[in-house]
């Protein structure tokens, strides 16, 4: 797996000047990146999930057929 490691690593694009490694084996490993921070994402998403245990358990507590259509 090296082998294509390296290989999909060198066909990627990437940004030129002296930062840009020559291999895959001697770059420097990502960091996070700004643009992927989010305030509060984990809240927002077990609101989400939260919201829909509630509804299913709603759905079982009713016994609508899960072939019902909503």
């Amino acid at each position: 797996m090296p082998y294509l490691t390296e290989e999909l690593f060198q066909r990627l694009p990437h940004r030129e000047g002296p930062s840009r490694p020559e291999s895959i084996c001697i770059a420097s490993f990502l960091t996070s990146q700004k643009s992927y921070d989010a305030e509060n994402v984990e809240d927002k998403l077990n609101q989400v999930m939260n919201a829909v245990k509630a509804f299913r358990s709603q759905l079982a507590a009713l016994n609508v057929p899960k072939s019902a259509n909503p």
